[in-house]
């Protein structure tokens, strides 16, 4: 077997200076396009996490706003009400529009990870 591939080898007169394509099987394309895949998903994970973040901070401060509302506990009047109902409702909606987030980043993060991983593999098969 180590001959033959040995005999096929010596036969094939290989020109360096042409591109070898073997179009999508080419484990270099492959690493060049995993390696692209990597960057675009590492840069959509930034951006989620700075999103994230930025919503995070606005949680943060409608929650304090609502825990100064709660202490305060006067009667309130009609207007009044309604306004602390909607910091209330927009409280939960960033609540869970953060929730989300987290989601979406925690799964790009495993989507990284995986293509890392397969990345290492094709490294090491290639050697």
């Amino acid at each position: 077997m180590v001959d033959k591939i040995k005999m096929e080898i010596d036969r094939i007169e290989v020109d360096h200076t042409k591109v070898d394509d073997r179009g999508p099987l080419d484990l270099t394309r492959q690493v060049d396009e995993t390696d692209k895949r990597i960057k675009e998903l590492d840069n959509s994970l930034s951006i989620a996490l700075e999103i994230n973040d930025k919503f995070q901070r606005e949680n943060k401060k409608l929650t304090d706003k609502v825990r100064r509302a709660e202490a305060m506990r006067r009667p309130l009047d009609t207007m009044d009400e309604i306004a602390y109902r909607e910091l209330e409702k927009e409280n939960a909606d960033l609540k869970y529009d953060n929730k989300s987030l987290a989601k979406q980043v925690e799964d790009k993060v495993e989507e990284v990870k995986a293509l890392k991983k397969k990345l290492e593999e094709l490294d090491s098969n290639k050697d």
